[in-house]
């Protein structure tokens, strides 16, 4: 498929782009250099988990979407690694 030893994104045909996995996809196109996975599978996960989050405003449903997941996984996972929208506060003045 490509005449490097590592694949990119741009090496694989037009018509298997769209069955890559969405968080592939962003991955891949996230990425400026190459990422090296270190820490635990469990680690991966919950890293993908929480970005999927942020970049959809922490909407569960979309998030669940775009990672292939049901709302149901999705919130057994945000429960699974304790994690919690961050609190913003749209009045920081003390006036």
């Amino acid at each position: 498929l490509a005449d490097a030893v590592k694949i990119r994104l741009e090496d694989l045909s037009e018509y298997l782009s769209p069955d890559l996995h969405p968080c592939l996809v962003a991955a891949a196109v996230d990425a400026k250099e190459p990422t090296q996975l270190s820490g635990s599978l469990q680690d991966l996960e919950r890293q993908e988990i929480e970005a999927s989050l942020r970049r959809n405003g922490w909407v569960q449903a979309r998030a669940a979407r775009e990672l292939g997941l049901t709302q149901r996984q999705i919130g057994y996972r945000i429960k699974k690694f304790n994690l919690s929208r961050p609190d913003f506060s749209l009045d920081d003045s003390n006036d």
